[in-house]
Order: structure tokens, then C-alpha cells, then sequence
């Protein structure tokens, strides 16, 4: 699963390419156009069009019936019971497609958060560094939390000594970017005597690439959170290390809204638009 996630990182890096000089709004209609048209095939192909326009005609029928016997409270109980029963077989013909666009919606959203989900950080900005040792990889955590060493690029500034907390296994420091520094920075750490070194990406400017929060070894969460970069090596001593990125969000009529859920909102709009062109009952 792992060389997976990877692999679909790679190729969505591919097809990110032409996007990287475009709004970020016109990436957003893009994407949630192209969604919704996929979603609407997807969902014609693997549906029975016949039956779930029959239900949903019995189930108009039946609400319509419910006005013209609202007299008579028996008839309109057996009425909402015929409802409920047509709703049910509905659901059961919707269901199958619905579970297959789950996959390519999860996909795409976790593609989306990992380039637009977090702000890059700016010059002059403060951020946290935390860091945490394996405890199922390494023994004796206080001593290796002693000889942790680090390294940065030019235009990261550890401003602070590292805050060692033995209990959560984790160590923690205060860092600033410089603002005469651009571009994606690192943070690199290792434990004294030992070869392996980790290495975590630190965005100042918004290019579009993909970064997450947390660099940490590969468990089944990597399917959908904090996969913006490569997995930890399963031998390597540190389990995780995060960067305090604020969460971004982007206008959206009179609010300011989280990527992902823009996202599902783009898709369900231009998905009612494109319904009647793709010829769909849903």
C-alpha cells in the first residue's frame, strides 16, 4: 500500500503540471469539473437507470398522495410506510456506484490537500518543530534524545534550545524563516553515531507542490493524511516530524472555506449542472 501512495503522488505530480501557473480558483472549477463529469459516467455505467426511475417516480408519486389524503391519517401512515419501503430499494440501486466513486473522491481529495491544504510559511515567521522517536525501534529514549542532532537549510533560524520530553518520546524546537531566504527549505535530524538522517521539507512559497504537516513512517492513515511527502525508512529510529502549518482556506461567496470541503461543494454544483447533459438519474 505504501508503493502505492507513492506512486499515485508521482503520477498526480504529472498531471499538477499544467496547473502550476494557473489561479488557484481555476484549478479548483478544473478539477471539480472534471470530477463531476467522471463521477456522473461512473455512476450511469454502474447503475440501473430503469429502476431507479421507477423508485424515484414511486416515491414523487406517493409524497404528492400524501396532499390529497391528508384527511384521512390511516391512509397517509400505509402512504409514508410505501415511502420509507421505496426509499429503501432506491438506496439499495444507488449504492454500488456510490461505493465505487468513494475511491477516486477520496483520491483526488487527498491530492488536493496535499497542495493546497496548509499555507506555506512567510518570512519573519515562527513556527514549531517537533520530532518523535520510535519507541518500538529504539530503547533507552532519554539517552537517544541526548544525541539527537539537527541541521537546516540557509534560510531556517533555530531560535530556541530543543525542549526534550522524555514521556512522549519527542523533542521540540522553535524555529523562523529568514526573509531574505525563498523557496522550499529542510530540516534534516539524525542520532549521533548512526548514518540515517531524516529529512522534512519546509515550504515558504506557494508553488503548488505537495508537503503535509507531518513527515511519519507509513500506517494505514498514510492512505489519506499526511502522504505530501516520502515515508520514514521502517529501521529509522524517528517515527514522525512536524511542521506548525496553518490550515489554508479560500473565499468562497461570503465565507472562507477548507480546500477539501470547496472542493466537494465545486463537484456538487457543476455534477447538478452536467446531470442533464450526461443524461443521468440519480
Amino acid at each position: 500500500m505504501e508503493n502505492t501512495v507513492i506512486a499515485l503522488n508521482r503520477f498526480f505530480d504529472l498531471i499538477w503540471l499544467p496547473l502550476l501557473k494557473s489561479p488557484w480558483y481555476i484549478d479548483f472549477i478544473g478539477i471539480s469539473a472534471l470530477s463531476a463529469l467522471l463521477f456522473l459516467v461512473i455512476f450511469k455505467k454502474l447503475s440501473n437507470q430503469k429502476m431507479i426511475r421507477f423508485y424515484k417516480n414511486k416515491i414523487l408519486g406517493h409524497i404528492f398522495s400524501i396532499r390529497l389524503y391528508k384527511d384521512q391519517p390511516i391512509l397517509t401512515l400505509k402512504i409514508v410506510l410505501s415511502i420509507f419501503g421505496y426509499q429503501l430499494i432506491y438506496f439499495r440501486y444507488i449504492l454500488t456506484p456510490l461505493i465505487v466513486i468513494f475511491l477516486p473522491v477520496m483520491v483526488v481529495s487527498v491530492q488536493l490537500n496535499n497542495r493546497y491544504g496548509y499555507l506555506p510559511l512567510k518570512g519573519d515567521d515562527h513556527f514549531i518543530i517537533e520530532a518523535k522517536l520510535d519507541e518500538t525501534t529504539t530503547t533507552d529514549i532519554g539517552k537517544n534524545l541526548e544525541r539527537i542532532q539537527w541541521d537546516t537549510s540557509r534560510g531556517i533560524l533555530i531560535e530556541t534550545p530543543p525542549l526534550r520530553m522524555v514521556s512522549e518520546a519527542s523533542i521540540i524546537w522553535r524555529a523562523k524563516v529568514i526573509p531574505s531566504q525563498t523557496g522550499q527549505q529542510f530540516f534534516q535530524i539524525s542520532i549521533d553515531g548512526t548514518a540515517e538522517t531524516v529529512e522534512k521539507k519546509i515550504i515558504t512559497k506557494m508553488k503548488k507542490q505537495r508537503f503535509s504537516l507531518e513527515k511519519r513512517k507509513w500506517d494505514l492513515s498514510g492512505l489519506f493524511i499526511n502522504n505530501g511527502e516520502d515515508f520514514i525508512s521502517e529501521t529509522s529510529p524517528f517515527k514522525s516530524i512536524t511542521v506548525s502549518y496553518e490550515r489554508a482556506s479560500y473565499p468562497f461567496l461570503v465565507w472562507h472555506t477548507d480546500p477539501v470541503i470547496l472542493y466537494f461543494i465545486l463537484t456538487l454544483v457543476l455534477g447538478l449542472v452536467f446531470k442533464p447533459m450526461i443524461r443521468v438519474s440519480i
